[in-house]
């Protein structure tokens, strides 16, 4: 079940499946209660096989979620989160310097800065395609040496980062 109210809140019920919030979100929940929450406007949205979307996000951003995708977005007076569950999306970001937004998917957070990008999770890596404006990459899992890999991309250019946290040779495309 979800509700959303007009303060820019969302309640939601219910657990497990793709959705499970308790892990995702283990700070908004009280111990052992995670049954009903309260938080920012939140939704998932799917697509089906041969289903494109378009979602206008707050602030004058707005995405085209791919055909089989499914994502949750998470959008607040302080950020703007999207997680990417399965497929990929295409995003149109406005700017906004009090508002991060950010892309997650399969260990890797994009931090977009008025950008337009293409996201694409596949089940063994995640590609970042920048088509204006620039983002930073950085896959969330340190690696050995407790370091996070970080890579900064503009217009034109691709990096494809693996399921082990390899960041592979950024690419110039088109």
């Amino acid at each position: 079940i979800h509700e959303s109210f007009g303060d820019d809140t969302a309640v939601s019920m219910g657990g497990g499946g793709t959705w499970n919030m308790l892990s995702r979100f283990p700070e908004r929940f009280a111990a052992g209660v995670p049954i009903c929450a309260v938080w920012p406007t939140a939704s998932f949205n799917p697509t089906e096989v041969g289903e494109i979307r378009t979602l206008d996000l707050n602030g004058g951003s707005q995405l085209v979620l791919r055909a089989d995708s499914a994502i949750l977005t998470s959008i607040s007076d302080e950020a703007r989160n999207v997680t990417i569950e399965r497929g990929g999306a295409y995003f149109d970001v406005a700017s906004d310097a009090n508002r991060p937004f950010i892309v997650s998917a399969g260990g890797v957070d994009v931090r977009v800065h008025g950008t337009a990008l293409d996201v694409l999770k596949g089940p063994s890596s995640v590609t970042v395609s920048v088509t204006h404006g620039h983002v930073s990459v950085a896959d969330v899992t340190a690696d050995k040496s407790g370091e996070a890999r970080k890579a900064d991309l503009t217009a034109g250019q691709q990096l494809t980062v693996q399921a082990d946290g390899t960041f592979r040779a950024v690419v110039e495309v088109d």
